[in-house]
């Protein structure tokens, strides 16, 4: 990597401070369901980039001011742009250990977590357009309505069903009219929510499987074992519903107008990523984490977030 430049903030690393090779990639964080009899639902909540990080020398006359450079700029904790061969990232310093041999060479490690992934390249590898993402889950959670068999629930699907076919485009859609389609999406995402949590409570509220205890009577034990195999069965559909009602309202999301003080939902992910999406600035996000009483950045589950139209520069810690 001795021909690329390799830049974090305003620091440009030079010489043998950069590295032979830079580790990328990371992690898909999965939610796993393991239901009786070894039925596994995995949703996917979204991606968990791994740390990155590097080791180089500091072999100069000033190699000691550089290294109090860089510790200064890890003391400090703001985010930071990092750049190297076409590759964009917004990160924070999370390490930074220097070995001083001499006052002219200085070995060092330092280690990032990546805030917000930059590269255009990487936000655009999908090929799947966002129309066919949002028609296909639709026509998902739709089907999963029919065997889930719940009235208020297909009443929901039906109107996301009718809403989504009256947008031509969805890139062209306006805020309005993503929030036709929004409205009843979030009404059967909350309906499934609700199914699942029943389902649970019967399943876990029988003390021995099937519900089949000494003492009982037939047709007490019969009833507790069909109502505990119903609401197993219904899990597996409930938490695919769940999951294509996420993707599809993030992908909604991706659509909404931004900075508007528009209420978003969104199926995993963190609120730095939901502040650059609103404002081009992840580090505004104690403004969105401050609105909702949220101190953990990273979201899990379905969650509701109110994105305010004129973000405060207050700094600071979230007030919860």
């Amino acid at each position: 990597m001795a021909d690329t430049t390799l830049k974090l903030g305003d620091f440009t690393f030079q010489n043998f401070e950069i590295p032979a090779s830079i580790s990328l990639g990371g992690e898909q964080v999965l939610v796993i369901h393991r239901l009786p009899g070894g039925t596994r639902v995995v949703q996917s909540m979204g991606r968990d980039d791994a740390p990155i990080g590097w080791s180089g020398s500091m072999y100069s006359q000033d190699a000691l001011d550089r290294m109090r450079q860089l510790d200064l700029m890890r003391t400090k904790g703001e985010p930071l742009n990092l750049t190297f061969m076409g590759l964009s990232y917004l990160v924070v310093i999370k390490s930074f250990l220097p070995r001083v041999e001499r006052s002219y060479r200085v070995q060092y490690t330092i280690e990032v977590v990546v805030v917000v992934d930059k590269t255009q390249a990487q936000q655009q590898a999908g090929t799947t357009s966002i129309d066919s993402a949002i028609r296909s889950d639709t026509s998902a959670a739709s089907t999963l309505g029919g065997l889930i068999g719940d009235s208020s629930l297909t009443s929901s699907l039906a109107s996301l069903t009718t809403a989504v076919a009256g947008v031509n485009n969805f890139k062209a859609a306006t805020a309005s009219m993503l929030n036709v389609v929004r409205n009843p999406a979030t009404s059967a995402a909350t309906r499934v929510a609700q199914l699942l949590n029943s389902a649970n409570t019967v399943v876990d509220s029988v003390a021995v499987l099937g519900g089949v205890s000494a003492g009982a009577s037939a047709s007490a034990s019969a009833a507790a074992f069909k109502a505990q195999a119903d609401a197993t069965g219904q899990m597996a559909n409930l938490y695919s519903a769940q999951a294509a009602l996420g993707r599809l309202t993030a992908n909604l999301n991706q659509l909404s107008p931004s900075g508007s003080g528009q209420t978003v939902t969104t199926a995993g992910g963190n609120l730095f990523s939901l502040a650059q999406k609103a404002y081009g600035d992840a580090t505004k996000w104690i403004s969105i984490s401050q609105a909702n009483k949220i101190s953990d950045p990273v979201l899990t589950g379905l969650t509701t977030v109110s994105i305010p139209s004129n973000p405060p520069d207050n700094g600071g810690l979230p007030n919860t």
